[in-house]
């Protein structure tokens, strides 16, 4: 035998990694956002430092789990709930369907407004200007 142990694999993950029984019936709470960004407008123009913080934004959203960002203050890693219908920019039809946005910071002016389906965030724009929706 090589004289290594092999560890437990309950220890190799983190609070994300839970068995299903300790997660509410059909709730993705627990989970990791994962983003999609077929639907997503507004992607073109804007600074260079702006993608930056963006990129960076979304990697920190993405080490905590839904329900960590659902208590998180809305100008830190939170969102702020925003009915479809107050937004003032046009979205990809996927909306259609849907009642109700989620908006995240990510500077001063950028947000990032997406619908969250399951554990998937699908980011639908990419507020460049601050004018997508009343603050």
């Amino acid at each position: 035998m090589s004289g290594k142990k092999i560890r437990d694999r309950s220890s190799l993950g983190g609070d994300h990694m839970r068995s299903p029984s300790t997660a509410s019936a059909g709730s993705t709470n627990h989970l990791n956002p994962t983003f999609c960004f077929k639907y997503a407008r507004g992607l073109d123009g804007g600074e260079r430092g702006c993608y930056w913080a963006l990129v960076k934004t979304l990697r920190d959203i993405a080490q905590l789990t839904w329900q960590q960002i659902m208590f998180s203050q809305r100008k830190g890693m939170g969102f702020e709930k925003i009915p479809l219908a107050q937004l003032r920019v046009a979205l990809d039809p996927y909306a259609d369907s849907i009642d109700d946005v989620i908006a995240f910071r990510i500077s001063e002016k950028w947000r990032l407004i997406g619908h969250r389906s399951d554990g998937i965030l699908r980011v639908l724009y990419v507020d460049g200007a601050a004018e997508a929706y009343k603050h």
